[in-house]
C-alpha cells in the first residue's frame, strides 16, 4: 500500500518538475505558450526558416519517420519536460535554436540536438543569423557537440564547423568593421569601449582596416582615433603603424604623423623622435607634429638626444634578430610591411627572424633618412643600409632581384659620399655582421651603378678571393660590367675565378671526408642522386686541405669518418682556418666521436653532427639542414647554370680581344682554356681559341670546324678563327695536324658541303702562309669559297 501510495505522489509530483527544469519560463506557461518568449500566431505558416515546426518542416517529418519504425517501449516512453516542450514550441529564431541547442547538450539529448542541427543545415542562414545562434549556444556547447558521445554524421559535423567559425567572419566582416570604427567617436564612453573590444575580438582584420581609413583620409574621424584604436590592438597595431611611416605617397604619411603626434604612446616613441628631427616627411609636418606634442609635454628631445635613442634602439633590435634568426620556422608570426608599390601596409606570415627583421629594417630605414638629413656618418649609414639589403634580400632571396628598389624601404643614396664608397662601406657592414645577403646585394648594387675605378675594381679583386662562392662569382660578375682596361692587381685571380665559373654544373661541389672507402662511397652515392653533387673525396687531412683549393672549390664539407693523421676535432679546425673553407656550412656523420668533441661541433656555429645511414632521405634532411645554417640561400641550378654563361663569355671576351684586354694573362692559362672544350658553348670556345696561342688550340679550331654536329654558323666561325690565330700567333700546328686537316677534308668533303666551306677555307689558309701568298678573306655564309687541292 505504502508502494502505491508513493508512485501516485511521484506521478503527481511529474508537472512540478517539469517546471521546475523550464529554461525558458518562469512560472512555466500553457502548452501553447512560445517558452522563448513570442506568442505562436495561428495565420503564420512559415517562420524564415524552411517551416521549421509545421508539419511540412523536415524536422518533423524526419521526427515522424523515425517514430513510425521506432520500437513500442521507446514511443510509450515519456520525453524529458525540456524536450517535449521543445517538440511541442520549436523554437523561430536563431538565438532560439541556440538555446535550444545548448539545454538538449547539457542533458545529452543528443538525439534532439542532432535534430535541431538537420533543421539548420537545411535552412539557408546567413552569417549574421548562424553568429546568433553561435553567441547563443557558446563555444563550449559546440565544442561538446564534436565529441565522441554525440556520435554527429560528417554532415552535421560541418554544421557545428560552421557555427564555431560564424563569429569570426561577422567580426572581421568589412561592414560590421566600419559600423564599429564609426562608434568609435560615439559620446557615450560605453559604446566607444564597446567597440574598441569587438574590434579587438576580429585582430589584424580590424587593424588592416582601421590602417586603410587612416591612410585613406576619414573626414568623420581624426587621425589621432583611429591611431589609438590601432595602438589598442597590440602589437599587431604598433607594427602596422610603423610599417606605414614608411609608404612613398606623402599625404598618406602625413596622416599617420598627425596621428601619432595626437595621440603619443611609448610604444613608439622612436618614431615620434624621428618625426621630431626630419623623418620621411616634409618640413612642415615635422613643426605640425613638434607643435602637438607641445601640447602634451613640456620639453621635447634634441637631435642628438633623438639620434642616441634610434642608436640604442637599434643595437636592440639587432641583437634580437641575430638571436632568432636561424631559428627554424616552428610558430609562424604575422609581419607587416609596406607592399611592393610602397601604397599601403598588408600583414603576411612568416618566421620569428622575418618579424624581427621587419621591426629592424623599419628602424634602419627611419635612422637613414634622419642621418641622411642632418650628414650623419658613414659608418652609421652604412650600418642602416645593410640591414635594410639584408631585408631586402630575405623578401627575395634568390641571387638576382631585377626589381630591387621595390624591395628598400627607403633609397640609398648618399649627398655626402661617393656612391661607389658607401656601398663598399656597406658591404663591411654586412660583412661583419654576418649578414651575407646583404653583402651579396650590395656587390650586386656596385656592378649595376658603380663605375671602374681603381678604388672599386680594387674592392672587387679582392672579393675574388672571398671564401663564399656566391660573393667571388658575384665580384667577377661586377667585373665584367663595369669593364676595367687598366691593369689591376686582381686579374690573375679573376681569370681563375672565370675558370670556376665556367665549369660550374647544375649541383654543388660536395668535399667528403673520411678513412673508410664504403663510406665515402656511400654518401657519394647518396649526394650524387638527391642533390645532382659533384664529389671529390679525401682520406687524409691533409688531401682534404689540398682539395680546398682545387680550381673548383668546394661550397660544403662532409665528414663521414676519422682521418689517420689527426682527430676529428682537429680536422675541424683546420678546415675552419682554411681561406676557403672557414664559410662553409659542415656536416660531420658519424657516432665515432668523443665527449668533448661533441660538445665543440654542439656549440659551432655552421657544423651539423648526423649519422649517414642507407637511406637516401636522411641526406635530403642532413643537406637542408646544413643549408639553413647559412644566411643566404644555396646556389639553384638555374643560378649556376647563369653564373656559368657569365665566366664563359669573360673568358671569351678578353681571349678574343687580346688588344684591349692584354691586362689578363690569357697566355699564363693556355692549358686551363683549352681543357675547357666540352664544358662551355662552342662560339665562345671558338672566340677563346682564337687568343691561345698554342697549337693545341689551332688544333681544336680544326675540330670545330669538322665537327657535323655544329651549325654551320660556328663551324664557318672556327674556320675564321683558325685565319685569326694564324695571324696573331703564326703558324702552330705540326706537319702531322696539317696534313690531318687534308684528310679531314678528302674524309668529309663528299657528305658535308659546309665541311668543304669550313675545311677548305683553311686549306687555303695554310697553303697561301705555306707559299707567302696573301692570306684569303674569311668565307662568307652567302657565297662558297673555292675548294683547296686534295693531296694526291
Amino acid at each position: 500500500m505504502t508502494v502505491r501510495v508513493f508512485l501516485l505522489t511521484l506521478l503527481a509530483c511529474l508537472p512540478l518538475a517539469a517546471r521546475a527544469q523550464d529554461p525558458f519560463a518562469d512560472p512555466f506557461g500553457s502548452v501553447g505558450q512560445d517558452p522563448f518568449g513570442s506568442e505562436p500566431s495561428a495565420a503564420s505558416t512559415t517562420n524564415g526558416f524552411g517551416d521549421f515546426g509545421t508539419a511540412s518542416s523536415p524536422m518533423v517529418a524526419s521526427a515522424e519517420s523515425r517514430n513510425a519504425s521506432a520500437p513500442l517501449d521507446v514511443l510509450l516512453s515519456p520525453p524529458n519536460p525540456i524536450v517535449r516542450m521543445i517538440r511541442e514550441t520549436p523554437p523561430q529564431t536563431a538565438e532560439e535554436f541556440g538555446q535550444a541547442i545548448a539545454w538538449l547538450v547539457r542533458l545529452k539529448e543528443w538525439t534532439e540536438a542532432k535534430r535541431l542541427l538537420d533543421a539548420i543545415g537545411q535552412a539557408d542562414w546567413t552569417l549574421q543569423q548562424q553568429t546568433a545562434a553561435a553567441r547563443a549556444a557558446g563555444p563550449a556547447i559546440l565544442g561538446r557537440l564534436l565529441e565522441e558521445e554525440a556520435e554527429l554524421t560528417d554532415r552535421q559535423k560541418q554544421v557545428v564547423w560552421q557555427l564555431q567559425r560564424a563569429p569570426g567572419k561577422y567580426a572581421r566582416s568589412p561592414e560590421i568593421l566600419d559600423q564599429w570604427i564609426d562608434r568609435l567617436v560615439s559620446t557615450s564612453p560605453a559604446i566607444r569601449q564597446k567597440a574598441r573590444l569587438r574590434l579587438q575580438d576580429a585582430g589584424e582584420v580590424a587593424v588592416q582596416r582601421l590602417l586603410d581609413r587612416l591612410l585613406a583620409g576619414d573626414p568623420r574621424i581624426a587621425p589621432g582615433v583611429l591611431v589609438r584604436a590601432t595602438i589598442d590592438m597590440g602589437q599587431d597595431g604598433v607594427d602596422a603603424l610603423r610599417a606605414a611611416l614608411l609608404i612613398e605617397a606623402p599625404e598618406r604619411v602625413e596622416r599617420v604623423a598627425i596621428g601619432l603626434a595626437e595621440q603619443p604612446d611609448r610604444a613608439l616613441a622612436i618614431e615620434l623622435g624621428a618625426l621630431l628631427v626630419g623623418g620621411p616627411v616634409p618640413e612642415q609636418v615635422t613643426s605640425q607634429v613638434a607643435s602637438l606634442l607641445q601640447q602634451r609635454y613640456r620639453t621635447l628631445p634634441d637631435r642628438d638626444r633623438v639620434l642616441q635613442f634610434l642608436e640604442r634602439e637599434t643595437a636592440q633590435r639587432l641583437a634580437e634578430y641575430q638571436d632568432v634568426r636561424l631559428e627554424p620556422n616552428v610558430v609562424p608570426e604575422r609581419v607587416w610591411r609596406v607592399t611592393t608599390d610602397r601604397q599601403a601596409v598588408e600583414v603576411q606570415q612568416g618566421a620569428a627572424a622575418d618579424a624581427a627583421l621587419e621591426r629592424l629594417a623599419n628602424l634602419a630605414a627611419l635612422r637613414f633618412d634622419v642621418l641622411n638629413a642632418h650628414a650623419g656618418a658613414l659608418s652609421e649609414l652604412s650600418e642602416c643600409g645593410a640591414i635594410l639589403l639584408q631585408r631586402a634580400y630575405h623578401l627575395h632571396p634568390q641571387v638576382e632581384d631585377t626589381a630591387l628598389n621595390s624591395h628598400l624601404l627607403t633609397e640609398l643614396t648618399v649627398d655626402q659620399v661617393p656612391s661607389d664608397d658607401f656601398l663598399i662601406s656597406v658591404f663591411h657592414a654586412a660583412t661583419d655582421k654576418q649578414f651575407h645577403g646583404a653583402a651579396l646585394r650590395a656587390v650586386q648594387q656596385l656592378g649595376s651603378h658603380g663605375t671602374a675605378t681603381s678604388a672599386t675594381v680594387g674592392f672587387l679583386s679582392d672579393l675574388l678571393n672571398d671564401p663564399r662562392p656566391v660573393i667571388r662569382y658575384s665580384a667577377l660578375e661586377a667585373l665584367d660590367r663595369l669593364d676595367p682596361q687598366r691593369p689591376f692587381a686582381g686579374t690573375d685571380q679573376a681569370m681563375a675565378t672565370a675558370v670556376e665559373m665556367a665549369r660550374l654544373t647544375t649541383g654543388p661541389h660536395v668535399l667528403v671526408v673520411g678513412l673508410s672507402p664504403d663510406l665515402r662511397q656511400t654518401a657519394m652515392q647518396q649526394l650524387t642522386s638527391v642533390a645532382g653533387a659533384e664529389v671529390t673525396t679525401a682520406n687524409t687531412m691533409k688531401s682534404a686541405l689540398l682539395a680546398l683549393d682545387q680550381e673548383r672549390p668546394a661550397e660544403l664539407i662532409l665528414v663521414v669518418d676519422r682521418v689517420p693523421d689527426d682527430s676529428v676535432l682537429q680536422l675541424l679546425q683546420r678546415l675552419r682556418r682554411a681561406q676557403r673553407g672557414h664559410a662553409l656550412p659542415i656536416g660531420v656523420l658519424t657516432d665515432n666521436l668523443y665527449p668533448h668533441e661533441r660538445d665543440w661541433i654542439d656549440h659551432a656555429s655552421g657544423i651539423v653532427s648526423g649519422l649517414l645511414t642507407r637511406q637516401p632521405e636522411n641526406m635530403r634532411v642532413l643537406l637542408n639542414r646544413l643549408w639553413s645554417t647559412m644566411d643566404i640561400t644555396p646556389l639553384s641550378s638555374a643560378d649556376r647554370l647563369r653564373f656559368a654563361a657569365v665566366g664563359e663569355r669573360f673568358l671569351a671576351r678578353i681571349a678574343h680581344d687580346r688588344e684591349t684586354y692584354a691586362i689578363y694573362p690569357v697566355e699564363q692559362w693556355s692549358a686551363t682554356l683549352a681543357s675547357l672544350a666540352g664544358q662551355i658553348s662552342a662560339p665562345s670556345l671558338v672566340q677563346i681559341f682564337v687568343g691561345v696561342p698554342t697549337a693545341q688550340a689551332q688544333e681544336e679550331l680544326v675540330e670545330l670546324a669538322a665537327r657535323r654536329s655544329l651549325d654551320e654558323s660556328t663551324r664557318l666561325a672556327a674556320a675564321h678563327g683558325f685565319l685569326q690565330s694564324l695571324q696573331r700567333h703564326g703558324l702552330l700546328l705540326p706537319r702531322h695536324q696539317v696534313l690531318r686537316c687534308y684528310e679531314l677534308y678528302n674524309r668529309l668533303g663528299p657528305d658535308d658541303p659546309v665541311a668543304v666551306r669550313a675545311l677548305g677555307f683553311i686549306l687555303d689558309v695554310l697553303e697561301a702562309h705555306a707559299a707567302g701568298r696573301e692570306l684569303p678573306a674569311p668565307p662568307a655564309d652567302e657565297t662558297p669559297s673555292s675548294p683547296a687541292s686534295t693531296v694526291g
